[in-house]
């Protein structure tokens, strides 16, 4: 396996990415807010939301196909119902809707980073996910075979990850913890009103809480054998550089590779993986490649990362297999059965 370089982004990307930004702040949380001011940030929110889909790689040729599939999902966004998504990325999931109009618009989900799971794993890994919300990483990683360890502190999010894993009879290799991760085990307070977005609570937040334990990886793997972990997922809404600071002993110990997610760009989390140890890269889907990340820009997403003893590990892996073809999800109501 070779790995090509990724070199920053023209200027014209650079502007499109502080744009893309710029939108998403202004947006952000705009369901804690009443009157105008919730009107302003719904409509921030919607446009980034349209700008995203409209310019995601994978909607090239088929752009307004694509933001239409979004658009039409819109007037379900606060339906208590939930959909039945056959993922081309591994199993099925039951989803609500709002999360269903990301499969079907392809703007809101991390494909490349979940194939790259599809295409990594081996029976027999060990995997954590941290922050697993329905299962859409623990899913793949169990369907391969693997023994994961899905971290979700909010109840609701965890009753329709042990959903999908019947759906997927994959029971027996998840372990499901309801606990939050950071750097120092304490009790703390979570959002429950942003879906795939809940998080610890800031000083900015007014959403609806609920308490919850909150634990470091350090702590929660002393004991236990983790020989085979392979990769560690984190997305922590915001507190992900805490989670890694709370399992520097695990990260020197076993090594995992990492898929961390980051929002404002990646600068400060690449320098923080550097001095780990840890080199980032992204996924190339159509290739199988790891390609390395020089260039710590972007607006939001997921980084690949590995020291160069599992990157070996990695390479052999991605050599003799091919990678996983991405094809658009379906998505249906769910049967009362199943939903």
């Amino acid at each position: 396996m070779t790995t090509r370089s990724e070199e920053g982004p023209p200027a014209a990307g650079r502007a499109k990415e502080v744009a893309l930004l710029w939108l998403w702040k202004k947006g952000d949380k705009w369901n804690e807010h009443c009157g105008l001011r919730r009107l302003g940030k719904l409509l921030s929110w919607c446009a980034w939301q349209l700008a995203t889909t409209y310019l995601h790689p994978l909607a090239r040729g088929r752009r307004g196909k694509v933001v239409f599939s979004l658009v039409r999902w819109w007037p379900h966004w606060h339906s208590e119902r939930q959909v039945l998504v056959d993922d081309p990325v591994g199993g099925k999931l039951v989803a609500p809707v709002r999360v269903a109009a990301g499969l079907a618009s392809l703007s809101l989900w991390p494909f490349s980073e979940r194939g790259f799971v599809l295409h990594v794993t081996e029976p027999g890994d060990i995997m954590l996910d941290v922050g697993a919300y329905i299962g859409s990483f623990t899913v793949p990683m169990a369907i391969q075979g693997a023994t994961v360890h899905a971290f979700e502190p909010v109840s609701s999010s965890r009753e329709i990850l042990a959903r999908n894993l019947r759906l997927n009879q994959i029971e027996h290799l998840v372990t499901i913890h309801g606990v939050a991760v950071s750097d120092t085990s304490c009790r703390a307070a979570i959002t429950t009103e942003y879906a795939s977005g809940n998080r610890l609570t800031t000083s900015e937040d007014t959403a609806a809480t609920v308490p919850v334990s909150v634990v470091t990886l350090d702590a929660w793997a002393s004991g236990r054998n983790l020989d085979r972990l392979l990769l560690m997922k984190v997305d922590a809404e915001g507190s992900d550089e805490r989670v890694l600071a709370g399992a520097i002993g695990l990260l020197h110990r076993y090594q995992p590779a990492l898929i961390v997610e980051y929002w404002d760009g990646s600068a400060r989390l690449q320098a923080w993986l550097r001095s780990a140890g840890y080199q980032t890269y992204g996924y190339d889907m159509r290739t199988g490649e790891l390609v390395a990340s020089v260039a710590a820009t972007g607006l939001s997403g997921n980084v690949i990362a590995c020291t160069p003893a599992r990157y070996d590990t990695l390479s052999t892996r991605l050599a003799t297999r091919p990678p996983v073809q991405l094809v658009r999800p379906r998505i249906m109501w769910a049967p009362p059965e199943v939903a």
